[in-house]
């Protein structure tokens, strides 16, 4: 399966990414994700919509219903494919992540720093107040 962007999607089928994009808000074309903020389509979802419709013999329309059965199991197919594979986490999800992993290390310094103190406090009462010790 191959992903293309608006712009190429927009080439390959001789049309502008407005038609595009509202096809896929029609649920005539499946959305795969994005890839440095652009949002991609599925190159042979497209393919589908290439070429000429054998009744009017003019240009395919970018619809569901304009393709035959045997295509549209074929587009069923190809938006499954989309469905199952995992998508590209957003932008924000990725800094959230790093901002978090940067606070937990953060907080595991501060807790080692914490920890380091206490022992050098344990020291100086054991050397201070011997007595307090416990023999084994």
């Amino acid at each position: 399966m191959e992903l293309v962007f608006y712009d190429e999607a927009a080439e390959i089928l001789g049309t502008s990414e407005g038609v595009l994009r509202h096809a896929v808000s029609r649920g005539d074309l499946t959305p795969a994700g994005t890839k440095g903020n652009r949002q991609r389509l599925i190159k042979e979802q497209l393919m589908l919509f290439s070429g000429r419709n054998p009744r009017t013999g003019g240009k395919k329309r970018i619809s569901y219903g304009a393709l035959s059965q045997q295509e549209q199991a074929l587009w069923d197919r190809y938006a499954q494919e989309v469905e199952r594979t995992p998508a590209t986490p957003a932008l924000e999800t990725l800094i959230s992540q790093k901002v978090q992993e940067e606070l937990a290390r953060a907080e595991l310094a501060r807790l080692a720093q914490q920890e380091q103190e206490i022992a050098r406090k344990k020291e100086g009462f054991r050397k201070a107040y011997p007595f307090l010790l416990v023999p084994a």
